[in-house]
């Protein structure tokens, strides 16, 4: 059983990403009905999917195998490695020295599938936690089980209760569940819907080689004693011992795995000569975030302690997830800046929107001149790590927070979607007597929280968040969203020109940084493709799916609240004319999107590949 979910699951994905993304050729396409496609692979070869849905950005999903016809004889393809078998030859053929990335991406997709598995078992395994308070309580939803929790214990975390509910991963990535380096007792152990408790490392770093940006004066260290008290006097202790004078160390936060696995192999020198010092005496307990990398820690005496994203050496979904020496700069600088508008903006103060700021970032600087440019890099990036603010402390304490990929997952309770259940108490508690009515409702409140900060902070101060489902958490109270969280600031775009105007600058040591775009363009294709279809897109899928309401309605309604955004803006002629031309761009008729499997196919980890999308905004108002 989980075996042929998983399966289904990845080929639905890459069978999409293959028509999205013109992999397939758009001629050899029959869309038969609305819910049958046929592709004419060769004069012999003929593939028919039976899907659900053809929505906006061609996303769909396969409702069971796909059937491959060779000279009339019909047969099942069940995984999606079979599926890339049928294309492998002609895409070899019209890419060139694509063979080895096309071989890497199908090695990727076999360890998407075997993670799926293990996800997948790990819900059903998991269940057994709830079974309990269900049958004492009567509780039927996540919802009323994460209060009772509250109520028992005011320093249960909702959101790390909902981080590791995500099993599904990047919802239209074929490498969703990839994570390749790690064995079977690696993958229970540390990935986060298997709900174990990490014990995260610390590492001493001698100052002459570490460098540390701070979003607000202090140090790093300063902010570990107070979060964890204990540490402080172990570590004074431990470096004593080995003869060591610990005003000259810093101190972060490693991995486990990492500690283990890749820090011996390329800090041997380092370890050697005492500029880093694995410290024995003390670990953080922490639960593993949607991310794999990132950490929500235990309560500990401070119950807002920081949120931790390590260094991991691991290639997951599309990208190798250390963390680069520029992001652990730029973290705290544009949380800087970030909270400065914040705090100077009516849009936000109403209470509605915040961000989760990089209070400090931390890497290894190798100083001396024996390693080349390229070698002190790649040990910058493997020993480094980013502090973030607990988000937590913004929310109250009967309000539930999550991720917003939470929404898509199946409740381990009530095997509902989660977004469904909300909905559910949101009806329950706004007295609601049309489901219909109520939908509509609880979505309009929803892009109320983010669509006004996200596009004020573009269209005004040229910052284009990255706000997809993952970095994106949302507070709830009685099932209504309240506040938008937004976090992870690695790959956002900046356009500088607009934040200059307002006497902003990111003074960066590290040049070169993919932050900053020169095109203005680079602005409208990230907050597109990271929160209109990677998290408003999938909201309307899901709300499509649950209960039949007409997507190009929800998509009116995602226009109009823009429109409203836009009008607001340019009141201010100062900012008229910038304002009207990105509403241009965001309600034009094609739109482009990241090809995501191209990507990888070409072999490319850097380079973004885009296609042109129908744009679902180009409705009439």
């Amino acid at each position: 059983m989980f075996e042929q979910i998983a399966k289904l699951a990845i080929l639905s994905r890459l069978f999409q990403s293959l028509i999205r993304e013109k992999i397939i050729k758009k001629e050899s396409i029959s869309f038969l009905s609305k819910d049958k496609i046929e592709i004419q692979i060769s004069p012999r070869l003929k593939l028919t999917a039976f899907i659900r849905s053809f929505l906006s950005f061609e996303r769909f999903d396969l409702i069971k195998n796909l059937y491959l016809e060779n000279s009339g004889i019909v047969s099942e393809i069940s995984h999606p490695n079979d599926l890339l078998d049928l294309i492998k030859e002609q895409w070899i053929q019209e890419n060139e020295n694509s063979g080895n990335s096309f071989d890497q991406f199908q090695i990727e997709i076999q360890n998407s599938v075997s993670n799926m598995i293990l996800a997948q078992m790990s819900f059903e395994m998991n269940k057994s936690l709830f079974e309990n308070d269900k049958k004492e309580y009567g509780i039927k939803n996540s919802i009323d089980w994460v209060l009772k929790q509250k109520e028992k214990n005011d320093k249960f975390s909702s959101l790390s209760f909902y981080e590791q509910s995500v099993l599904n991963g990047h919802p239209v990535h074929p490498g969703a569940k990839t994570r390749m380096g790690m064995n079977l007792e690696d993958l229970i152990q540390y990935s986060p819907e298997w709900r174990k408790l990490v014990s995260l490392k610390l590492v001493a770093i001698d100052k002459k080689n570490s460098k540390i940006t701070m979003e607000k004066n202090g140090n790093i260290c300063d902010i570990l004693f107070i979060d964890y008290p204990g540490l402080e006097e172990k570590f004074k202790l431990e470096m004593k011992n080995i003869g060591l004078n610990y005003e000259l160390y810093d101190l972060i936060p490693v991995h486990p795995w990492q500690l283990k696995k890749i820090i011996p192999h390329i800090f041997q020198d380092q370890l050697r000569d005492k500029k880093i010092i694995p410290i024995n005496s003390f670990q953080i307990n922490a639960r593993s975030l949607i991310s794999f990398r990132s950490f929500a820690t235990e309560p500990y005496e401070n119950n807002n302690s920081c949120h931790i994203k390590t260094s991991i050496n691991l290639l997951t979904t599309s990208d190798v997830r250390t963390i680069s020496p520029r992001a652990t700069q730029s973290g705290p600088l544009i949380s800087n800046i970030l909270n400065s508008i914040q705090n100077n903006l009516k849009e936000f103060k109403d209470g509605k929107f915040k961000i989760q700021s990089e209070i400090a970032g931390i890497y290894y600087n190798e100083n001396s001149d024996r390693y080349s440019k390229l070698e002190k890099a790649k040990l910058g990036q493997n020993l480094s790590c980013i502090l973030r603010d607990n988000p937590e402390k913004f929310i109250k304490n009967m309000d539930i927070c999550m991720p917003a990929a939470a929404l898509l997952e199946k409740s381990p309770l009530s095997n509902k979607i989660i977004l469904n259940e909300i909905i559910d108490i949101y009806k329950r508690e706004k007295y609601f007597h049309s489901e219909i009515d109520c939908v509509i409702s609880f979505f309009k409140k929803y892009i109320e929280l983010s669509i006004p900060p996200l596009l004020t902070l573009m269209c005004k101060y040229g910052i284009s968040l990255e706000a997809h489902m993952q970095n994106s958490m949302v507070s709830f109270r009685n099932g209504e969203p309240i506040l938008l969280i937004v976090r992870d600031f690695s790959d956002i775009r900046i356009f500088e020109e607009r934040l200059l105007k307002h006497n902003y600058f990111l003074n960066l040591d590290i040049q070169n940084s993919m932050i900053f775009c020169k095109n203005i363009s680079v602005l409208h294709k990230n907050i597109f493709y990271s929160f209109f279809q990677s998290h408003i897109g999938e909201i309307i899928v899901t709300l499509n799916r649950e209960f039949g309401i007409e997507e190009m309605l929800l998509w009116k309604i995602v226009r109009n609240k823009c429109s409203d955004t836009f009008n607001e803006l340019k009141k201010e002629p100062d900012f008229k004319e910038q304002i009207e031309a990105d509403e241009y761009e965001l309600f034009k008729e094609n739109i482009q999107l990241k090809a995501l499997t191209k990507m990888r196919l070409i072999g490319e980890l850097c380079e973004y590949y885009f296609v042109d999308i129908k744009n679902p905004l180009n409705i009439s108002e």
